[in-house]
């Protein structure tokens, strides 16, 4: 009897053993979610800016706005939720100087003014893990753009100074590089774009239509990360 007893007992016992170190295999723990904030800045270059005036009786006038080099500040908050996948909100403000203007009313003339535009976007982005120091990474987001521009012509009146609130976006590409287990140096190219921005002519009786806007932004940027919670 006692042996039978104790053979029972170990039989319950490596049933248990066997049952927790099954249960073990299928348990994962959650992935850990670890917080960022990175700062960033860089040089913006804004594509010709094609828009038109139209008269009150509808003739239109199209003409080209060229931009100087300008510049591109900003910051972000964000969580890394799973493997390779980030998602921040952003913060930043760019502006660029109008360089000249050419069109059919005016000519080819200089100009006087600047586009200025704030966006706040939600991004995505996926890192790849290269098992080094090195991680490129992909991705973009979508979010709201405040823009304000005013523009004169050498020699003319001042054709606008205004505002407007668009939808922004932006797709890009990168390459982090970590310094240490805290800090991460960014480097990135972002094509960033304004739907269908448009402003109230000063001069009587014209408006002005709206048209996109595109940067192209060459950016660096330190990541401090926060550790997992």
């Amino acid at each position: 009897m006692k042996k039978l007893l104790l053979a029972t007992v170990a039989s319950l016992s490596l049933g248990a053993v066997a049952t927790t170190s099954h249960a073990a295999d299928l348990y994962q723990p959650a992935p850990s979610v670890n917080m960022y904030a990175s700062v960033f800045g860089g040089l913006s270059l804004m594509d010709d800016y094609n828009a038109a005036f139209i008269t009150g009786g509808g003739t239109v006038f199209p003409y080209t706005r060229s931009f100087d080099k300008g510049f591109i500040a900003g910051g972000a908050i964000g969580l890394e939720f799973m493997p390779g996948w980030r998602a921040e909100v952003e913060a930043a403000i760019f502006e660029t100087d109008f360089d000249r203007t050419i069109g059919q009313v005016l000519g080819d003339v200089a100009g006087i003014g600047s586009m200025q535009a704030v966006t706040v976007l939600g991004n995505i982005w996926y890192d790849f893990d290269l098992g080094s120091g090195l991680r490129p990474y992909v991705g973009g987001g979508v979010g709201v753009g405040f823009v304000d521009s005013d523009h004169t012509p050498t020699g003319a009146i001042e054709e606008w100074n205004d505002s407007d609130t668009v939808l922004a976006y932006q797709v890009g590409a990168g390459v982090k590089f970590a310094v240490s287990d805290a800090i991460d140096i960014d480097a990135s190219y972002r094509f960033r774009g304004l739907s269908d921005v448009g402003f109230s002519s000063s001069i009587g009786g014209y408006t002005v239509d709206s048209e996109d806007v595109y940067t192209h932004v060459i950016q660096v940027g330190l990541a401090f990360k926060f550790g997992a919670f």
